[in-house]
């Protein structure tokens, strides 16, 4: 059964802007008041009024006056609606204010319906957002339900149009007209509006009007948008209180780590770097960057990580607020196990490195990569970056490990060929051509054999004849 849950969040034209609790804070716009919060109301300032009202009303106290900012209310919708997929599938910001969930589908995932409703609320309310509920079959009806009084916003099992009743037709934004009309012929609620007949109904009202009625109703499917997760995640919650020590932040740090790993799984995205970005209700954040390249979809990894990274900053005292930002998601790519794992290990040998790197700072840890080159000394480089699931591999071939760091010349005497010892050829040759448009190098490798009957490498130079040795077998 089709299920909308609507999260109509009343108040974010003030909680996009601040989380002040100590003064009243009043948000205005073309000189009228948009929001206040819960100081500021018991002062008797309401939405709507006249700044110069509230002005009067707030005048002998210190308070915020803030202009509203629709681009941050829009952010902040974007974020809620990346939190949001972690509970449905189907999603979708609604009116600039709302979120829609459809939550049918996933009723038996969280429990049912109570203990979905107590999670959202709760992890909205760590947020800094407050959000009234409705529930219909709908997604019209959910947002007009968000607006009937608590329980009946959120109780299915009463029909929908008995639910909408005692609602009043001033909700309707879209038809104003139609709603000036209805109301002076004495229909004033949707109880009225529903108990018209059809001819009645035709009467008073036009096309477009009972098209969005019968929408409203379901007897009129709509489509319904994919979302399409953004390529970048963000979340924030805030504590309510001023952390003084580091282990005040673990908790969030978890919560939210959590989060990112759901949102990573649904999406089938990966990352290597994470920012935690430390809030303040006034000034900058503090900024710190976690690199990782085996924690992938393990919160538990990237907090331990994280624990070794805060040892080096200095928590300030206004910190009030932890956000978590991952903007370098790519594709998840098919991870390849450890070649030295025991098999009782819980985590990779890489796990290590991220460790030390955390501890020690990124250039402190180095390892060896490939790179695509044709000749054999360029192919392999040590570096301090983190290590990526390689997508080229050198060519086929039976090449030593190990290189020298400059081949060294072969002793060669008629036709054999010595280095600490006579070499006897065993294998060979593979040709390696390269830098034909600024250097040319062309050589002929073989596999060679030292009295002892340890293998090494060597080549012959056909531009100059000459004979090296270039790498050692194991």
């Amino acid at each position: 059964m089709t299920l909308w849950l609507c999260l109509r969040l009343y108040q974010l034209p003030l909680q996009a802007l601040s989380r002040e609790e100590q003064l009243p804070v009043v948000i205005t716009a073309r000189q009228r008041v948009v929001a206040c919060n819960d100081i500021a109301a018991e002062q008797g300032v309401t939405p709507g009024q006249p700044v110069s009202t509230a002005h009067s009303l707030l005048a002998e106290q210190q308070c915020q006056w803030l202009e509203r900012q629709p681009d941050r209310e829009q952010q902040a919708l974007e974020r809620l609606l990346g939190w949001s997929y972690s509970f449905s599938p189907t999603v979708q910001t609604w009116r600039n204010d709302c979120l829609l969930l459809e939550i049918g589908g996933c009723l038996t995932l969280f429990g049912g319906l109570a203990s979905l409703l107590e999670q959202l609320q709760s992890e909205l309310q760590r947020r800094g957002f407050s959000a009234n509920p409705g529930i219909a079959e709908t997604r019209r009806g959910a947002w007009l339900l968000s607006h009937a009084p608590y329980p009946l916003a959120i109780d299915p099992t009463r029909s929908l149009s008995d639910r909408l009743g005692q609602l009043p037709l001033t909700l309707i934004d879209e038809f104003t007209d139609q709603v000036a009309r209805l109301e002076k012929a004495g229909v004033r609620d949707f109880s009225n509006l529903l108990a018209l007949p059809s001819p009645a109904l035709k009467k008073r009202t036009h096309a477009d009007f009972r098209r969005w009625l019968d929408v409203l109703l379901g007897n009129r499917q709509e489509p319904v948008p994919d979302y399409q997760p953004p390529a970048q995640f963000e979340d924030a919650l805030w504590f309510g209180f001023e952390v003084r020590q580091q282990d005040e932040l673990y908790p969030a740090m978890s919560e939210l780590l959590q989060t990112l790993c759901e949102f990573m799984r649904h999406t089938q995205l990966d990352t290597q770097c994470i920012r935690w970005r430390l809030l303040r209700m006034q000034g900058d954040s503090e900024d710190l960057d976690v690199r990782s390249g085996s924690a992938g979809h393990h919160p538990k990894r990237w907090l331990e990580l994280s624990k070794l990274r805060l040892t080096s900053l200095t928590i300030g005292r206004d910190i009030e607020g932890l956000a978590l930002q991952a903007a370098e998601l790519q594709a998840v790519q098919q991870s390849t196990e450890d070649l030295f794992t025991d098999g009782h290990s819980q985590e990779p040998l890489q796990a290590l490195v991220d460790r030390l790197r955390s501890r020690l700072g990124l250039q402190a840890i180095g390892h060896i990569s490939s790179r695509p080159e044709h000749l054999p000394e360029h192919c392999v480089h040590s570096t301090t970056e983190s290590a990526q699931l390689a997508t080229w591999q050198p060519a086929a071939g039976q090449r030593p490990f190990w290189l020298l760091a400059q081949p060294q010349p072969i002793q060669q005497r008629g036709s054999a060929l010595f280095w600490n010892g006579p070499l006897e050829l065993l294998h060979g040759p593979e040709r390696i051509e390269d830098g034909w448009w600024q250097s040319p190098v062309s050589r002929d490798y073989y596999i060679a054999q030292r009295e002892d009957e340890e293998p090494v490498w060597i080549f012959q130079d056909r531009h100059s004849g000459r004979w090296y040795l270039h790498g050692l077998f194991d």
